[in-house]
Formats: C-alpha cells, sequence, structure tokens
C-alpha cells in the first residue's frame, strides 16, 4: 500500500513542513493590535436575536448528538444488514 502511494504521503509531508515553516513566520511577525478588530455582523444583531442564534445552535448540537447515539450501541457503531 505504501509503494502504491507514496507520492501522495511525500506531497503530504512536504506540505505539513511548508505549513509549519509558514505558521512559524506568521507567529514570529504578529504584532498585536492595541485595539481589537470591530466585528460589524456582532454589531448589526440585536440582542434578542442573538441569543436565539445560541439556541438554535445548542438545539441543533442536541440534535447531532442524539441522531449519532441512535446509530450506536454500547458505543459501537451499527452496521447496515444486507
Amino acid at each position: 500500500m505504501l509503494k502504491q502511494r507514496w507520492l501522495i504521503i511525500l506531497f503530504g509531508i512536504v506540505m505539513q513542513y511548508v505549513h509549519g515553516i509558514f505558521t512559524q513566520l506568521a507567529h514570529r511577525m504578529h504584532q498585536p493590535q492595541a485595539e481589537p478588530l470591530h466585528d460589524v455582523g456582532f454589531a448589526l444583531t440585536p440582542v434578542s436575536c442573538i441569543w436565539g442564534v445560541e439556541c438554535l445552535r445548542m438545539l441543533w448540537y442536541q440534535q447531532a448528538c442524539a441522531v449519532m447515539l441512535s446509530r450506536t450501541r454500547h458505543g459501537q457503531l451499527l452496521s447496515a444488514q444486507p
């Protein structure tokens, strides 16, 4: 399997190396701002809507958890029976 995909693995290793170089470069060049950037979207959102968005987010999270738990039995994924 490694012989068949050595080029993809090599590409991944090279890209991780390049990513590491640019991450360190960005970290070293970063200069903290005296004042954080202004969030226009948050400023334009009414306060009542913000609580609604948080409630929807929690509802979606609970539904996703319920779906994932319904597909498992005792911690193991249920496989489709042919």
